[in-house]
């Protein structure tokens, strides 16, 4: 696990972005040490589901080997572009909560990518979206000038049709959001 991951506590995150027993989560970028999917996997129990997504199939090679050990049968691995129209195999309209932490300075088309978040949400579902500050200094954090701004991302947010933006509490190296789309109903809580 990096150095980043700890940074972010995932029973925290989870609970923050309202998943509980039975939901269908799915961590986009998961990366190969399961931060989020193992207590995923825990938290929404054996009647829930998880899919697991990333683009480098080594990292879910590695993830599938951590999941067997913590004993995670609800996990889905699925190798895809979030990027791209339909570049990730769930069914539309299927997730409860979508996870997309750490991976903006990676991610060339982010529009494209929240595109494929709202394909796969239901109506009521909802993102969390966890990033590194734009200026933090940190031996872990991507480069400065990969790092996309909070109020760019925002920008991204509102232009893909997010209505409503909860703050996520984080350390001083992350900013965060619960957010939900203009033509979703809003979640009862």
């Amino acid at each position: 696990m990096s150095a980043g991951s700890t940074l972010l506590h995932a029973y925290h995150l989870l609970r923050d972005g309202g998943v509980e027993r039975n939901m269908t989560v799915a961590d986009f970028g998961c990366g190969s040490h399961g931060h989020l999917v193992v207590p995923a996997s825990r938290v929404v129990g054996e009647d829930g589901h998880v899919y697991a997504v990333d683009l480098v199939p080594a990292h879910l090679h590695m993830l599938r080997g951590t999941c067997a050990h913590h004993g995670c049968t609800n996990v889905d691995y699925v190798w895809g572009n979030y990027e791209i129209p339909r570049g990730i195999a769930i069914p539309d309209h299927s997730v409860d909560v979508v996870f997309f932490v750490n991976n903006l300075w990676q991610t060339g088309d982010f529009a494209a990518a929240l595109q494929e978040v709202k394909r796969v949400l239901q109506p009521s579902g909802s993102l969390v979206i966890v990033d590194w500050q734009k200026k933090i200094a940190h031996p872990v954090a991507p480069p400065a000038e990969r790092r996309m701004d909070v109020y760019e991302a925002r920008r991204h947010l509102a232009q893909a049709g997010v209505r409503r933006l909860k703050w996520l509490a984080l350390p001083e190296t992350h900013w965060g959001y619960q957010c939900s789309f203009l033509d979703a109903p809003a979640r009862g809580r």
